[in-house]
């Protein structure tokens, strides 16, 4: 579209009722963004045009303009910017449907508390936005980066996500509904899993070369004693204290194992110290009324305990808790975690049973 074929403009000032000034720059607006091509003075042109109207017209006129010049990807940068500061509703429309965002926008965009989430879906987000996102600590500001799929698995922001996640339940199933994660991500998120992805990572994570071994250890009689008393006292800080230290991981992981939807860190941290399953029937029905007073509950962690070998265990209690457990105490045994293990590939054969396993195991 050539400069010449826009309508001859009167000057602003004198440009007749509002009503009149609305249906020109309309017109103005539909001209730009049919035009099947649009060189540089017709680019500045309307820049000029629009930038001189935009602050003329009435509100309902700007937001109707604005998913055309939105969608547009020739709008001028000063246009979108202007839009993006002029009103939440137009701010709205700009963030939805803008091909590309100008850095004015951003910071616009970042200001609203009600457009961080349209901001946080968008598809060209530059690192530097991501990070004043995540700044943010914003729940659904989280969950909508965690559902975005632009945002690469490897980088520094998604691994923050991943961390908030292990505390986070509905976080953390945002996470679980993407199609990139590694079996590293999957086996953090393990625990907000429905039964039916929780037997598809234990598969994964048992079909990995680096949980095909033994585990040299098991609870000594006197651990036994301890993690029996501690629950028949009620002392769930004991116990997970008993739990930590049998396992060799650190002094003071993050259990929450009383929290809903954490109950299962238990259950995973007595089958991966080997007890036998009538003192783990014992302590969950004695650790605390939370867990104890639901036979379902009980026989669900109880379920959960048959379905693992012990190494499997170990390693999704380890992603879990992000707290990899002393190579001295797990024999050869490299965590989950491990900056330096591998990333098996997302999708691998399924491994033996899981009772053959376990008698591998000891």
């Amino acid at each position: 579209m050539a400069p010449t074929a826009w309508p001859d403009l009167s000057d602003l000032s004198t440009a007749g009722t509002a009503e009149a000034r609305a249906a020109l720059f309309r017109l103005h607006v539909e001209l730009f963004v049919g035009a099947p091509a649009r060189d540089g003075e017709t680019l500045a042109s309307f820049e000029a045009i629009a930038l001189g109207y935009l602050p003329r017209v009435d509100d309902e006129t700007r937001v109707a303009v604005a998913g055309q010049l939105a969608s547009c990807p020739d709008t001028p940068a000063s246009v979108l910017a202007f839009l993006v500061a002029r009103s939440r509703e137009t701010r709205r429309i700009v963030a939805a449907g803008a091909p590309a965002l100008p850095r004015e926008a951003v910071d616009h965009l970042l200001a609203d508390p009600e457009s961080q989430v349209a901001l946080a879906r968008r598809p060209d987000l530059d690192p530097g936005a991501v990070a004043r996102l995540i700044a943010l600590y914003d729940p659904a500001v989280d969950a909508a980066l965690a559902g975005n799929p632009a945002l690469d698995p490897l980088d520094a922001a998604f691994a923050t996500l991943l961390q908030r996640a292990r505390g986070d339940a509905a976080l953390a199933r945002a996470l679980l509904a993407r199609s990139d994660l590694t079996i590293m991500d999957e086996a953090a998120l393990y625990l907000a899993a429905g039964p039916e992805r929780q037997a598809g990572i234990r598969e994964r994570v048992a079909a990995t070369a680096l949980y095909q071994r033994s585990l040299p250890f098991r609870a000594s009689a006197a651990a036994r004693l301890r993690l029996l008393d501690a629950a028949g006292r009620g002392d769930v800080a004991a116990l997970e204290a008993e739990l930590a230290a049998g396992l060799g991981l650190p002094a003071e992981p993050a259990w929450r194992s009383l929290q809903a939807g954490r109950h299962e860190l238990i259950a995973l941290a007595l089958r991966a110290l080997g007890l036998d399953e009538e003192d783990a029937v014992r302590i969950l029905l004695t650790i605390h009324p939370v867990i104890a007073h639901s036979g379902e509950r009980v026989f669900a962690l109880v379920r959960s305990m048959r379905a693992l070998a012990r190494p499997i265990a170990l390693a999704l209690l380890e992603a879990v808790l992000d707290a990899p457990a002393r190579q001295d105490r797990a024999g050869r045994h490299e965590p989950l975690s491990a900056p330096s293990a591998a990333r098996p590939p997302q999708r691998q054969a399924a491994p033996a049973s899981v009772p053959e396993r376990d008698r591998q195991a000891g």
